[in-house]
């Protein structure tokens, strides 16, 4: 590679909706209204009715409040290892599809259990626009929203109806859905979701199809000794590729980035090779530094209008724009010595070279310098210049990176294969291409790894900086990156990267990483992500046990929340809405499921997890992310879509179901304050507690045996809270004359669970 300087659903009613009659009784069948939220999101219980699909289908644009030019589509269809069978519905308005709108029905012995999902309530009065710019217009309003300067792959555009999330809009709007895969002028690869005004072009919205990760792992070979791995024989030698498991690691480091329409992110895939099966440390370069400049100007400006760049390269140099750069980096500071250090070049001639440029903030080169590295010879060498430059290099045998991420993949893919029966990210044993020493040359970082969306399907890896991270292949990076594909191939649109849905996105990932380093190798799982590759203080990125914890005070990255809209929770446009920081929320809640806890929240709500296990915690967020989740799912959504995976599992208001619910509740999900809730799942009464007469007309009692007062809510069958009551200990009359006739709900806590008594004024 050539030196490159880059630089409110309608619901009411919803609680008791008749279906057609049962085919079998003859008599209506009830949904149990679960939960309804104002950004269309919903979830219906009917395992206590016999539906089939047939009459839900019938019924679904009633049953959800849709109008009569809303429509639902079967998209997707797919039967899970419990013996559900899990469809996917797409909304449609005027027969144009509606983005995020999509109904998962579930279904058992061929009846439904339960249905969830968003439908949003585009109103039967909206106007598709009279005319419209053409998808190659819109490719090129797209390209022109990220400063795209060549596309490396083309895909059709898409008519929509989406949210108008642009600034200052409400409503909906009619759009082109287009996905962009390019380089931007500072030469970075962006692979990015764009939507915008099939009217006049205007960006409505974008989001990220690259899921980047900062999260790194302990358990590899660079930190903790030799791995078994599996090579094939390749002219005489072994390189790494594992044609069982479909798992192949190259070298990126040198290899351009891909101009073409391709499904290989680089123009070459550049294999690591031995000579023998003993793959051991490797001759490598590690660090270089200019102690002695000969010019004084040459820092002049690094780190107000200019920045340095150092690469080693193949070759004698008399150009730096010439050079065939193996690995790159950025630096800002002005301070002597120049050190660029973790570098990871492996050796195998003696024609190395090192070089930095200073370059300005526009990319345009103001000067450099290069020099050979021509000893490669284990120890530290000295080398100067006719110009008055001079410093070291250092060469030293070092474990190879590669084979940490080699590794790291098989045992991804072997916990993905033996834990829930899924062969390679989409089920279907498909390739798994790792690449090292990638990420510079595509994302402008070594410090990231990354996994590319389809039709690339592969994992990228930074070498790190050598000062905040080293090599970026943890174990947990392998299973992170993978499991970002295993929910973009859930079959029913994976998890937009974008606010709480990208969050959830980001979590999983966390989630399974962690469960896979515990699969590997019970003696390194620990509940930190990132833990022996970070460098700095507190030597990890994120804490699932504390994502908040003092530990991570002086950590330089965010400290993360670990309740819902509580302390650092993150509401801005950065970090794609806080994908990375807000993550600490349902991380939290899988580490409580599994391991249990009690404590206060930041809501002051004081609650007590029985800890479930790993083993039973991992199978319940799996089925969630690929079962019960659409793209645009919230927090909320998870809640519910975790319960009916539990529900399923394991059997309704069964232990694991209560933990899942419980371990919600101790993050803030839904919020504990009832105050923006709708109502959950109606329960039987408490022991404790009476509620009579019922129906009543004026006053009702409440008798209460609990050793303290209990707060009461009265909600409406829509969700709205009417009156709240607090009832000490003995019995209390309660005045509800103010209420007009209907169903109500009375809901309370009670020993850490949730109770919601149907209360009916006559």
């Amino acid at each position: 590679m050539k030196f490159r300087l880059m630089t409110a659903v309608a619901l009411s009613g919803v609680l008791a909706a008749s279906l057609p009659a049962n085919a079998q009784s003859g008599t209506p069948v009830t949904a149990e209204q679960k939960h309804q939220s104002p950004d269309g999101s919903f979830s219906i219980n009917f395992r206590s009715q016999k539906v089939s699909q047939q009459q839900l289908e019938q019924a679904m644009a009633g049953l959800l409040g849709m109008g009569k030019q809303t429509s639902f589509k079967e998209m997707a269809r797919k039967t899970g290892s419990s013996g559900l069978t899990h469809i996917a519905y797409q909304q449609y308005f005027k027969g144009i599809p509606v983005q995020d709108g999509m109904v998962l029905v579930h279904l058992k012995n061929g009846l439904v259990t339960s249905a969830n999902g968003v439908a949003l309530p585009v109103p039967d009065d909206y106007a598709l626009p009279a005319s419209r710019m053409s998808a190659e217009q819109a490719i090129a309003a797209a390209q022109r929203a990220l400063s795209i300067t060549a596309l490396l792959n083309r895909y059709p555009a898409e008519l929509v109806i989406t949210r108008n999330t642009a600034e200052g809009q409400t409503g909906f709007v009619t759009a082109w859905r287009v996905r962009i895969d390019g380089r931007n002028a500072d030469g970075k690869v962006k692979m990015n979701k764009v939507f915008v005004n099939a009217e006049n072009g205007a960006l409505i919205n974008t989001y990220p199809l690259i899921n980047e990760s900062d999260v790194t792992a302990n358990a590899e070979t660079l930190y903790q000794g030799v791995r078994t791995i599996t090579a094939d024989s390749y002219q005489g030698g072994y390189r790494l590729r594992d044609s069982a498991r479909k798992v192949y690691t190259y070298n990126a480091g040198g290899v351009e980035p891909t101009g073409s329409f391709s499904q290989n992110p680089f123009v070459e895939d550049v294999d690591y090779v031995s000579a023998t099966q003993d793959w051991g440390k490797v001759l490598t370069l590690n660090t270089f530094s200019i102690d002695t400049l000969g010019s004084a100007s040459f820092l002049s400006g690094v780190g107000q209008s200019a920045v340095l760049v150092t690469a080693v390269a193949h070759g004698g140099l008399t150009s730096i724009d010439d050079a065939d750069v193996l690995t790159m980096n950025y630096t800002f500071s002005a301070s002597m010595p120049v050190i660029a250090q973790g570098l990871q070049v492996q050796v195998e001639d003696d024609s190395l070279s090192g070089a930095i440029a200073k370059v300005d903030f526009n990319g345009n080169p103001l000067d450099s310098l290069a020099f050979p590295m021509s000893d490669t010879s284990v120890g530290v060498h000295h080398w100067n210049d006719t110009a008055g430059n001079a410093g070291t290099y250092t060469m030293e045998m070092a474990k190879n990176p590669a084979l940490d991420a080699h590794w790291g993949m098989e045992m991804t893919h072997d916990y993905y294969k033996q834990i829930f029966n899924r062969d390679s990210y989409d089920g279907q044993g498909s390739k798994v291409r790792n690449y090292v020493n990638g990420t510079m040359m595509m994302m402008g970082t070594q410090t990231n790894a990354a996994a590319l969306p389809d039709p690339y399907n592969s994992m990228v890896y930074g070498m790190g900086d050598g000062v905040t991270m080293g090599p970026v292949v943890g174990l947990d990076v392998m299973g992170h990156e993978f499991t970002h594909m295993v929910t973009d191939h859930n079959g029913f649109g994976g998890l937009n990267y974008q606010d709480e849905s990208g969050a959830l996105n980001e979590s999983f990932s966390d989630m399974m990483g962690v469960s896979i380093r515990f699969f590997a190798d019970s003696s390194i799982g620990t509940w930190t992500i990132g833990e022996g590759v970070v460098l700095e203080a507190p030597y990890y990125m994120r804490s699932m046990s504390e994502p908040n914890g003092p530990a991570n005070a002086g950590n330089s990255f965010t400290r993360q929340p670990d309740t819902y809209h509580g302390t650092f929770w993150y509401s801005g446009q950065q970090d794609d809405g806080g994908v990375h920081i807000n993550s600490g929320v349902p991380n939290k809640w899988y580490y409580l499921l599994s391991e249990g806890g009690s404590g206060t929240n930041d809501n002051n709500y004081q609650y007590q997890v029985t800890g479930q296990g790993l083993a039973k915690a991992e199978q319940i967020a799996y089925a969630t992310f690929t079962q019960y989740l659409t793209p645009s799912a919230t927090m909320v959504d998870a809640y519910y879509g975790s319960l009916d995976a539990a529900t399923d599992l394991y059997g309704a208001h069964s232990p694991e179901y209560i933990a899942v619910q419980h371990a919600w509740w101790a993050v803030g999900v839904p919020n504990n304050d009832d105050s923006t809730t709708a109502i959950t799942t109606v329960k039987s009464h408490s022991d404790y507690v009476s509620v009579y007469p019922n129906p009543a007309s004026t006053t009702v009692t409440i008798s209460s045996t609990w050793q303290q007062p209990i707060e009461m809510v009265i909600y409406s069958i829509t969700g709205a809270k009417v009156q709240t009551i607090s009832v000490p200990t003995g019995r209390k009359a309660v005045d509800i004359s103010a209420l007009s006739k209907g169903t109500y709900f009375i809901k309370y806590r009670v020993s850490h669970q949730t109770f919601a008594e149907k209360l009916t004024v006559i």
